[in-house]
């Protein structure tokens, strides 16, 4: 995969066997127009914990894999928490309001490819799963917070973001 991305010069947008299934399955899709997208975690950019300091092409990016054909974006979310994994490197502070600005801009960008479908990886946090069966392995942390609800099932503001979208008619 990620002499994929490398080739193709397509940042975080990482072809998924998961994801893509899920596409096929769905619409019938083509394998390559199927994309899933983490950016806070997977773009090189200032302050990845901020939706608005993402490249301005960090979306259209998939039109050049997609050739003019259909697009869907099969995975994706944002921490509304702050990821942290020294192991990696990784130090990215977040909240529920940068959830709902990435919430906001993921549904206008996709829109205006005409995506055929969104999917938000995760409904609900995982901590349980992440502290249980999983073993706080922090690869799994990547996702852990990316919830429209934590892990209390209290609604987090990117919620109400996305059922305005879904309540929305599309032409």
């Amino acid at each position: 995969v990620a002499r994929m991305v490398e080739r193709w010069n397509i940042g975080a947008l990482l072809i998924c066997a998961f994801g893509v299934a899920v596409a096929f399955l769905i619409t019938g899709l083509p394998v390559a127009n199927a994309a899933p997208t983490y950016p806070y975690v997977f773009f090189d950019h200032a302050d990845k914990g901020n939706p608005d300091n993402l490249p301005s092409n960090w979306l259209d990016q998939v039109t050049t894999l997609a050739q003019g054909k259909p697009v869907a974006i099969t995975e994706t979310g944002w921490a509304a928490e702050d990821l942290v994994i020294p192991s990696f490197g990784v130090d990215v502070p977040s909240s529920g309001a940068f959830q709902q600005a990435y919430a906001s801009r993921l549904l206008s960008e996709a829109d205006a490819l005409n995506a055929e479908f969104v999917i938000w990886w995760t409904v609900v946090d995982f901590d349980a799963l992440w502290n249980g069966v999983l073993l706080q392995d922090p690869v799994a942390s990547i996702w852990r917070d990316i919830g429209l609800y934590d892990e209390g099932l209290q609604a987090r503001p990117a919620l109400s973001e996305w059922q305005t979208w879904l309540a929305r008619s599309r032409d």
